[in-house]
């Protein structure tokens, strides 16, 4: 795959690599995203407990046969699909076992206008392969990266997790004592969303953090307002970043209670009952490269982050002795 070079494109970094974790693609040239040609797309698995992104030592030496959790009989297996996408009709996916035994990698060959579409055809079908294999066999399977070749070109595209570069503590903090339950509380489902490799998951943490923290700001603006404290708070509008782009980047600007009610309405719902209005199926097999979730991430995680802030600042108004109907609130 070699190392991640200045010009790496991206769902979510433009033209530079990412500060945070984040799902990109890294392309070998420029050809238009639509071109039509014959594809081939090898999705490569792991393990769910191997490590799931690459940083940029991994980048120099990628395995490229795969290790899932399921051991599978000797030679290839070729599963067929019907997809009107697809050139001819037929999507023919091939799984493949690696060295020891275990379910490596899928490969298929397809006939589309741009290796986008090829890519997004071949993961969605693969990903419901995946997913009775693994209702049927109990056994573990993810996507660990995905390839797409032009085959005319030999044009070359990867998605995979880059995880971003390290943050670094410039000093221990000086806590002598933890936060009220609230705040614990709210902090870990930040940490789950911050940390979780998976684009549905996040987000849904950080909604979970925005619809805490909505209310509990309500509950300590209403006691701000009976003691007669004054108070003046920044204007919450979503702020731009570089990692929030097209459809998102129209958001910019907006008040974040606004875009906290659209990630209610168009993740928070779908997310919850595992899929979407006009999807016949979730596909968390995906790496999602192209997942509208991993797009919406550096969003939600703005707002959760700055709402949580300002209503810790709102709390340290009403001076430190406890408060137990705001304190012991939790997200129950």
């Amino acid at each position: 795959m070699g190392n991640l070079p200045p010009g790496v494109q991206g769902v979510e970094i433009g033209t530079k690599p990412p500060t945070r974790m984040s799902v990109v693609t890294l392309a070998d040239g420029s050809v238009s995203p639509t071109q039509k040609d014959k594809y081939r797309v090898t999705l490569v698995f792991r393990h769910p407990v191997q490590a799931s992104g690459f940083d940029d030592e991994q980048l120099k030496s990628v395995n490229t046969q795969g290790d899932s959790g399921l051991r599978v009989p000797p030679g290839p297996a070729v599963f067929v699909a019907q997809d009107p996408q697809v050139e001819g009709g037929e999507l023919r996916i091939s799984l493949e076992a690696n060295e020891k035994g275990k379910l490596g990698r899928a490969v298929a060959e397809v006939t589309v206008a741009g290796a986008p579409l090829a890519r997004r055809v071949v993961s969605v079908h693969a990903g419901a392969i995946l997913a009775r294999l693994t209702f049927e066999n109990d056994a573990p399977v993810v996507i660990h990266w995905i390839e797409v070749v032009a085959l005319s070109t030999g044009h070359t595209e990867r998605g995979f997790l880059y995880r971003g570069e390290d943050v670094k503590l410039e000093r221990w903090p000086d806590w002598t004592h933890h936060e009220t339950d609230f705040f614990r509380n709210a902090y870990a489902v930040y940490r789950e969303g911050v940390n979780s490799t998976n684009g549905f998951w996040s987000v849904l943490c950080f909604i979970r953090v925005i619809e805490g923290v909505r209310s509990y700001r309500a509950g300590a603006m209403r006691l701000v307002k009976q003691r007669d404290i004054d108070v003046s708070r920044p204007k919450l509008e979503l702020q731009d970043d570089r990692m929030i782009v097209a459809p998102f980047g129209e958001w910019v600007g907006k008040n974040l209670m606004w875009i906290a009610d659209k990630l209610h309405d168009e993740f928070r719902v779908p997310i919850a009952h595992g899929v979407s209005p006009d999807e016949p199926m979730q596909a968390a097999d995906q790496i999602g490269v192209e997942s509208r979730h991993w797009l919406a991430r550096p969003v939600a995680h703005q707002v959760a982050r700055t709402l949580l802030r300002d209503a810790r600042e709102i709390r340290d108004l009403l001076g430190p002795h406890p408060i137990p109907e705001l304190d012991t609130a939790t997200f129950a």
